[in-house]
């Protein structure tokens, strides 16, 4: 029994060994799987690739990282395969990092962004949604401002003569803005302003102003309402100057108002990552710790920044610094014919403002109505040379239109008051005349024979008719305008389905019934499938075709307009049996301001609009002609609009 009982104890000891042996090799590879796992997320960890988020510290280092590490937080948790960290750069160093690639993300004012466009290729992903009394604002804009205290502030005119502080030169809401309402104002900063200082960040500018270091200054919308939330400020302390309102701004602002910051990406940025950026952007809540950290409604689809380029257009800065620096030669060639009608017009008001000044001796030097007649024709000249010489030096077809039309408007005004001054002339020479007969003919006889020597009636005759020929002369130009206007606005509208035959059908009826033609006009229409298109521009296509075909005609004649497709593309052909065109001329149809007619009877126009319409359409068109043996004009437009048209 005791042999036995030994074996039974020795068996169960076993037993318990061999279990406690399983839970010890059990828990040996719990704890090397736990050490594996930690060993992979750590390895996971070190390969997850750095992304840098450049920011635009307009307040600051410190106040930037406050403002967008809980975006950089938010980007971890939307895309965690990368780790995302806030770079903040002052105004100047930005640019110069973005050309090294520093950085991959950038947040920035909305004028660094179009340098950085311009410059570097840097694209937007999303526009910033700001808040304006708790409501989403895709805009903002500059508040201009003083001390309360300073009574003799209250336009912006005042600020003539007086210190003035921004934050940078290159400060969109912080500079850029107030220079353009400042430029509207014929006011120039940079001479008209008793100093003009700039310095880091915007709550320096505030600072400034508030200690009296400047007399007025310049910030971004947004940010006197943020230091007073801050208890950095009282608001009473401030007073905006040249205040404007907005429905959906509620922010004080002085300037117009412009798109929002972007969140762009560089040139060399992974696309997939900025997609996953740009889904994670769009779908940020105003809840989220990153937008409230920011104090921001969240992101939205990149809006148009056309805006921007305006501002730096008419400032001269940025991408546009030398905008209209262009050769003589190629300005010469593009705008030869409104040049020689601006030149002729300018000559004419020479020798005009001549002769009334040569009149104005004869009659009476002391007249002061004639004298202020020609210091107002002298000034008007200036003005007119003046913008002239800038239509010269650089605008396209519609900034050249532009332009010419407003010296033309007020030439034209110019020379409606010339005919009351001759009218008034008219008067005085009549009163002198009257006054003249009561006295002694004796006394009289050598006034009448110097007023005949002079020519005096035909001189004034005279005047009414140069006044009649300038004044058609000025029409003449706003024709040309329209037509250049024409020529720059060819690409505004949508394409729809159209019936080609439809659109030859209303074109014919409108130029038939407008126009005296000399020819016989034959359809032959076949069956057509609708073509993608601007019907709009395809009947001016049509009508510029017709009138041209007519033009070659001299006498009867004929016209065939005809239609035709395949598979791929619609077909429409105008021939006429009219002159033909010279082989010579043949390859410069097409181009702007190139005419075979008379100098004055065309402005050159019509073909390159038709070309440039067909081309806008995927389309192109091609001329037959033999000289002596009319022409014929043939337009393809494609049934498939290609992708991305």
């Amino acid at each position: 029994m005791k042999a036995g009982t030994t074996m039974n104890h020795w068996q169960s000891r076993c037993k318990i060994g061999s279990i406690m042996l399983a839970r010890q090799m059990m828990y040996l590879v719990l704890a090397c799987s736990i050490l594996l796992m930690s060993l992979v997320s750590a390895a996971n960890a070190e390969t997850k690739k750095e992304v840098k988020i450049a920011v635009l510290a307009l307040r600051g280092n410190d106040v930037a990282h406050q403002i967008w590490n809980a975006t950089a937080s938010y980007l971890n948790v939307k895309v965690p395969q990368y780790t995302f960290r806030i770079v903040p750069y002052n105004f100047k160093a930005i640019g110069p990092a973005a050309q090294r690639g520093d950085y991959d993300f950038v947040i920035a004012n909305s004028s660094i962004y179009v340098e950085l466009e311009a410059f570097y290729g840097v694209t937007r992903i999303a526009t910033l949604q700001g808040l304006s009394a708790g409501r989403a604002a895709t805009l903002f804009g500059g508040v201009i401002f003083c001390r309360n205290d300073r009574s003799d502030i209250s336009s912006l005119s005042d600020i003539k003569g007086k210190t003035f502080v921004a934050v940078k030169e290159n400060s969109f809401g912080g500079w850029q803005m107030a220079w353009r309402e400042f430029r509207s104002a014929e006011i120039d900063p940079y001479n008209d302003f008793k100093t003009l200082e700039f310095e880091d960040t915007h709550d320096a500018v505030v600072g400034a102003v508030r200690n009296g270091k400047a007399d007025a200054g310049t910030v971004r919308t947004g940010i006197l309402e943020s230091m007073v939330r801050e208890g950095k400020i009282r608001l009473d302390e401030f007073r905006v100057i040249n205040q404007k309102y907005h429905d959906q701004f509620e922010l004080f602002h002085s300037t117009r108002l412009y798109p929002e910051w972007p969140f762009a990406r560089l040139r060399h940025t992974d696309d997939t990552l900025a997609q996953k950026v740009s889904i994670a952007l769009l779908s940020m809540q105003p809840e989220e710790e990153a937008a409230r950290a920011a104090r921001i409604q969240g992101w939205t689809t990149p809006h148009d920044y056309n805006d921007i380029h305006e501002l730096f257009k008419e400032l001269k800065i940025g991408p546009y610094k030398n905008y209209g620096a262009i050769t003589v030669a190629l300005v010469l060639q593009k705008y030869l014919y409104p040049i020689v009608g601006g030149v002729t017009f300018v000559l004419l008001l020479v020798v005009f403002a001549i002769f009334m000044l040569r009149l104005n001796d004869r009659l009476n030097r002391s007249n002061h109505s004639l004298e202020q007649t020609h210091l107002e024709l002298k000034a008007a000249q200036s003005i007119i040379l003046q913008n002239e010489k800038m239509a010269a030096i650089g605008q396209l077809a519609a900034g050249v239109a532009h332009e010419i039309n407003n010296p033309t408007g007020f030439i034209l005004s110019n020379l409606n008051a010339m005919c009351k001054y001759v009218a008034r002339i008219r008067e005085f020479i009549a009163f002198q005349e009257d006054l003249l007969s009561t006295k002694p003919e004796v006394d009289t006889t050598e006034i009448k024979q110097k007023k005949k020597n002079l020519k005096v009636d035909f001189t004034l005759e005279d005047m009414g008719n140069l006044i009649q020929e300038s004044l058609q002369g000025a029409e003449r130009i706003k024709n040309i305008v329209k037509d250049l206007k024409d020529f720059s606005h060819l690409d505004q509208a949508e394409l729809v389905q159209a019936d080609i035959n439809a659109c030859i059908e209303s074109t014919v009826s409108i130029v038939w019934n407008a126009h005296t033609l000399k020819a016989e006009l034959k359809k032959e229409l076949g069956e057509l499938p609708l073509v993608p298109c601007n019907p709009g521009q395809i009947n001016q296509v049509l009508a510029n075709l017709l009138l041209n075909a007519t033009q070659a005609i001299e006498e009867d004649g004929e016209i065939t307009v005809r239609t035709w497709s395949d598979q791929q593309s619609v077909f429409i052909s105008v021939t006429d049996t009219g002159r033909g065109i010279p082989s010579a001329v043949k390859g410069r149809l097409f181009e702007p301001f190139f005419t075979t007619r008379e100098v004055g009877k065309g402005t050159g126009l019509g073909l390159s609009i038709v070309y440039d319409i067909v081309k806008k359409h995927n389309g192109d068109i091609t001329v037959e002609s033999e000289e002596g043996k009319g022409a014929c004009f043939t337009v393809r437009l494609p049934l498939q609009v290609k992708s991305g048209d």
